[in-house]
């Protein structure tokens, strides 16, 4: 597969990924330990061809008591440059959703 097509799979698999964890409870989300660690419960399958990306779950209780999901994806380019993106979203106790904005990315990538 060429590295454009495997770009355009990484960008759907993320994609997908977040829309799957926005379904998530509050309750249950609530209880993930805080980033850098990771919840083992929830599986970021990845297909075969991405091995060469790293997609990091990243949970974060905000102040208020709303919660940052995220998932960077990366994939390591050379000299230490690489290529990074991330999408997510906030929920708060009431369920209620945020999709991720411009700079929402931005504070995490």
């Amino acid at each position: 597969m060429k590295r454009a097509q495997l770009n355009t799979l990484a960008q759907k698999v993320l994609v997908t990924k977040v829309e799957r964890l926005s379904k998530v409870p509050y309750a249950e989300i609530a209880q993930w330990p805080e980033y850098p660690k990771t919840p083992e419960e929830v599986g970021l399958y990845v297909p075969p061809e991405l091995s060469d990306y790293k997609f990091t779950l990243m949970k974060d209780t905000q102040p208020d008591k709303s919660i940052r999901v995220a998932i960077q994806l990366y994939r390591h380019r050379f000299f230490g440059f690489g290529q990074m993106s991330a999408d997510g979203f906030f929920i708060v106790p009431n369920e209620t959703i945020r999709q991720f904005t411009e700079r929402d990315v931005w504070a995490i990538t």
